[in-house]
């Protein structure tokens, strides 16, 4: 099993404290509905827009793409793991589902090490794609409890953020605008469309539009923050 601090670090040594942010990819266990729907349905993401986390239910907001949107939120439903899926909006051939499970099997290793989640976070063919900022110690906390599960997990990146600029982009962020650039999204004529750039990146094209707004405005903010007398003058 990959460890979660990378090559040179072992389950009980401390990640460096100049370290505290994390990407890193999860296992979906067995057992819980998206491990099987996801399984079932390989190449789909779901994306976590939102996830309340209890100690005996979890309720999560989840938008995905099918060309049977019915037959996928009827293979929800019917899980043993779901209590309730209700289907909050389609467009097309994408839809947003409000997902009760009986408890969070994915985030139990997060709560038990009191690791904040960020969302959105993608879940693709049962493995989960989180970004992580906490202390070394929780994060190093958060690597027992994966290994004590014997969950299959990988370490992706883990970078220095302190001190950082909070508007920094997020290795998520910069990896669509990296690639937003390389396929001449921003070119006039554009090189690719924003439906083909989601297809690229294996999103449907509501995060990929969220995810690359968020970067063109960390960016549009830095620019200006340098350009500016007195930095960006507050909206509104």
């Amino acid at each position: 099993m990959a460890n979660v601090f990378g090559v040179g670090y072992t389950r009980r040594r401390q990640v460096p404290a100049a370290m505290p942010r994390a990407k890193l990819t999860v296992g979906v266990p067995e057992g819980a509905w998206m491990n099987e729907v996801s399984t079932a349905n390989p190449g789909t993401t779901f994306t976590v827009v939102s996830v309340l986390p209890g100690t005996e239910t979890s309720v999560a907001l989840v938008r995905f793409r099918s060309p049977d949107l019915l037959a996928l939120l009827s293979e929800m439903r019917t899980h043993d793991d779901v209590r309730d899926a209700a289907l909050l909006w389609t467009r097309g051939d994408e839809a947003l589902v409000e997902v009760e499970t009986e408890r969070p099997r994915l985030l139990e290793p997060l709560l038990r090490a009191g690791v904040p989640l960020e969302t959105p976070f993608d879940v693709r063919d049962a493995r989960a794609t989180w970004e992580l900022t906490t202390s070394p110690e929780r994060l190093s906390e958060l690597g027992t409890r994966l290994e004590d599960r014997d969950a299959d997990y990988e370490l992706q990146a883990i970078v220095d953020d302190v001190g950082a600029d909070p508007r920094v982009l997020t290795p998520r962020q910069r990896e669509f605008l990296l690639a937003a650039v390389e396929h001449g999204y921003y070119r006039v004529p554009r090189g690719i469309t924003l439906t083909d750039l989601a297809a690229e990146m294996g999103v449907g094209k509501a995060s990929a539009s969220d995810t690359l707004a968020r970067a063109e405005e960390r960016v549009v903010e830095w620019f200006l923050e340098r350009e500016l007398p007195g930095g960006v003058p507050p909206a509104g």
